[in-house]
């Protein structure tokens, strides 16, 4: 048996690289995303590879939202070109990538629901952890969150959706005759043609995010029952209309609201769940819990309440709760413990 040790060539390394970038924009499992650390940190080479790969395929914004799980590296970016085997290969990967998610029962879901066409009429539903995005009659582009329900009330005359729970982003078709309603939890978006996304949270209060054009939002009363929405106009809307614009946010509540900018990568991050993420950027471990809970059946609490107030930043895959719990473990030393099938209880670790 030989004691000599093959050290990898350039062109292996660029092909790894490659392979991870394909990988990420997939998406990493948990134990992906412990192999990739343990590559990244067994040279510094691989670092730069990975650096490189990203950069002629793009996807440097995936290595900047990995970077909260991975903080011990420190990109060098310092330019190489990538060989041209390396980038053969990474095309390879990602065909076989496709091919391989096209026969998995989830990701065939997804990337089968991105291409459906939604009726005119009726309700539409996601189950928890569920993503649904799709063409409407107009059009428009629909992307329906986890455990969401709409109704869709479309005609030649009126385009409305009434979001009954959950959250939803469409991209509307301009149509200056027939805007585009969104009415939820007692509140009205109106656009013609621009992108946007509400969600109903909890206090029956309704998030709003606009990532294209402007908007007007309003109270709407009794906003589920159809006749009321048939003879809504904002003549007869008592609260004044308020505008809401591009990268701006509002919660619409009873008190008075305040419209608030929102940046281009705080967007990106109130909006991951598009890409199947949840990017937390120092919230309390209770409002990360929260969010993670929306996309599983599976309870989480907490055995020592000072943990809640713990403050994490990181990515992790929606629904991923394995790799949540692995991701608290080791970068933040909290433990946990299964008090049933579906119940998880977070710990400190002890020294």
């Amino acid at each position: 048996m030989s004691n000599v040790l093959r050290f990898a060539s350039r062109d292996d390394i660029d092909q790894q690289a490659c392979r991870w970038v394909a990988a990420m924009d997939r998406g990493l499992t948990a134990a992906e995303r412990q192999q990739l650390s343990r590559w990244l940190k067994r040279h510094s080479a691989h670092e730069r590879a990975l650096y490189e790969c990203a950069e002629l395929w793009d996807s440097m914004d995936q290595l900047s939202r990995l970077a909260d799980l991975f903080p011990d590296v420190v990109p060098n970016r310092r330019r190489r070109r990538v060989s041209l085997g390396a980038a053969a290969s990474i095309v390879f990967v990602v065909c076989m990538g496709l091919a391989l998610m096209a026969f998995s029962g989830g990701a065939l879901r997804w990337l089968h629901d991105a291409h459906l066409s939604a009726p005119g009429n009726g309700l539409l539903t996601t189950l928890v952890g569920e993503r649904r995005s799709m063409l409407l009659s107009d059009g428009s582009r629909l992307t329906l969150n986890t455990n969401s329900q709409l109704e869709l009330d479309f005609n030649q005359h009126y385009r409305d959706i009434v979001l009954l729970r959950g959250e939803l982003n469409v991209q509307v078709a301009h149509d200056a005759m027939r805007p585009l309603r969104v009415f939820a939890a007692g509140k009205l978006v109106e656009a013609v043609g621009t992108a946007f996304n509400v969600q109903v949270l909890d206090d029956d209060s309704v998030e709003l995010i606009v990532t294209e054009g402007k908007v007007l939002t309003a109270n709407a009363q009794e906003s589920n029952n159809r006749l009321t929405r048939l003879a809504t106009d904002y003549a007869r809307i008592g609260s004044p209309v308020q505008p809401v614009a591009a990268r701006e946010r509002l919660v619409l509540a009873q008190a008075k609201h305040r419209v608030e900018p929102v940046t281009d990568a705080e967007v990106s991050n109130l909006l991951s769940w598009q890409r199947g993420e949840l990017v937390f950027r120092g919230e309390t471990l209770a409002q990360a819990i929260a969010e993670v809970s929306r996309y599983t059946d599976t309870r989480i609490t907490f055995a020592d309440p000072e943990l809640k107030s713990v403050r994490i930043a990181g990515l992790f895959r929606a629904g991923d709760v394995d790799g949540l719990l692995a991701g608290l473990q080791s970068n933040f030393s909290i433990g946990h413990r299964y008090l049933d099938d579906n119940s998880i209880e977070l710990k400190t670790l002890e020294e």
